[in-house]
């Protein structure tokens, strides 16, 4: 057998058809009015009384803390007030310190200026005339090496010029002492008024050198100290 399936209870009300007469009187009757709403009155009317009380009571603290608030905005005002008066005031006595510096500033550049010029004037000075003595010096060199070619060479003419020699960049670690004796030497060439660079400096040690017996040689190469090659450490 199956289980008889049944409907929970609705508070749905089923109308009759108005086509029958009886069902039309029946339905023109007025309904009994429930009794729930005016159980529920009390219990509103208990709330909004609740909700009154509540309000009534809140009113007080609301308009204290509005006052606590506009209290605290005026005893904020003059210190606000003291604040901006006084970033003023700074501002005030700072402007002629100001003032000054730049001047100061100016001042010093504007003594400046002639020893600056009076430097530069002086290193054009000295340039202009260290250039003649270095022509002369260069020109004997020019001289020589035309008077040491032989004056009827065809096959000197004939033969082609010498191709230059390729430059190889190199590097090496001396010690500090080393790097000054280089410095000396090059300040000695410059007051003899031959400009050198470090480079031809080497070079020419490295010609005396050949020129050197062995024994000089030798002994030169062994007085210098051992040195740790490679880049110095950084720090």
């Amino acid at each position: 057998m199956t289980t008889p399936v049944t409907q929970e209870p609705t508070k749905k009300a089923f109308h009759f058809p108005k086509s029958s007469a009886k069902h039309a009187t029946d339905s023109a009757a007025p309904a009994a009015a429930p009794e729930q709403p005016a159980e529920a009155a009390p219990v509103v009317k208990k709330a909004a009384k609740a909700k009154r009380s509540a309000a009534a009571e809140a009113t007080p603290a609301v308009r204290k803390a509005a006052k606590a608030k506009r209290s605290a905005t005026a005893e904020v005002a003059p210190v606000v007030k003291k604040a901006a008066k006084a970033k003023r005031s700074a501002t005030v006595e700072a402007a002629p310190v100001v003032k000054k510096a730049a001047k100061a500033k100016r001042s010093v550049a504007a003594e400046a200026a002639p020893v600056v010029e009076k430097a530069v004037k002086a290193k054009r000075s000295v340039a202009a005339e260290a250039t003649p003595v270095v022509e002369k010096a260069t020109k004997p060199k020019r001289s020589a090496a035309v008077e040491a070619a032989p004056a009827a060479a065809p096959e000197a003419k004939k033969a082609k010029p010498p191709k230059e020699e390729k430059v190889v960049r190199d590097s090496f670690t001396m010690p500090k002492s080393d790097y000054d004796k280089i410095a000396s030497l090059k300040q000695k060439c410059l007051d003899a008024g031959v400009p050198v660079k470090k480079s031809e400096l080497l070079r020419a040690g490295l010609l005396m050198l050949e020129s050197a017996t062995p024994q000089r040689l030798l002994a030169a190469v062994s007085s210098l100290e051992t040195v740790k090659t490679g880049r110095p450490a950084k720090g």
